[in-house]
């Protein structure tokens, strides 16, 4: 067997973290948004708002070297968890295909990210990773909420109380 690229490892880490995420996705309940545990924790539907988005703002790191998420950080209420799951996973498959296409050196090209007081430079493949262990944390984060919004944790990485 040989062995995957950094490059290939990260598509078959991807694809595989996809199916928890559209889990979580489909279980948040539409009508419990604005829900948040405590006045400094961010509500339900920004954090699957941002975990739809997330696989874009991926794109926009392999493709210009800088994380482009302002203009994407709209809460997409008015759809559905079906739709939001059906975005995202467009949006997964677009990220895989460009990652799959890129060459090995746009991969290890420099990547920047500024704002809030705080500058990160690596490469484009390090932040992408960065920002899929982001993703990772944000859907853990949302998983907390589901019980308490009235919904039901799915499966994630193994069978879940409520998926039994």
């Amino acid at each position: 067997m040989a062995l995957l690229s950094e490059k290939e490892y990260f598509v078959k880490v991807l694809e595989g973290e996809s199916g928890a995420f559209k889990r979580v996705i489909e279980a948040t309940p539409i009508d419990k948004l604005d829900h948040t545990p405590h006045e400094k924790s961010r509500t339900a539907g920004s954090l699957l708002s941002q975990i739809v988005i997330q696989p874009e703002v991926m794109l926009s790191i392999l493709n210009t070297g800088k994380p482009e998420f302002n203009a994407h950080m709209a809460e997409e209420k008015a759809l559905t968890t079906e739709q939001m799951s059906e975005d995202f996973s467009k949006r997964m498959t677009d990220l895989a295909n460009a990652v799959k296409l890129a060459t090995d050196e746009v991969w290890q090209t420099p990547a920047v990210m500024e704002g809030s007081g705080m500058k990160w430079e690596t490469t484009r493949g390090d932040m992408i990773w960065g920002f899929l262990f982001d993703m990772v944390h944000h859907r853990g984060q949302l998983s907390t909420y589901l019980r308490p919004m009235g919904g039901k944790v799915p499966m994630i990485y193994g069978q879940s109380g409520d998926s039994k």
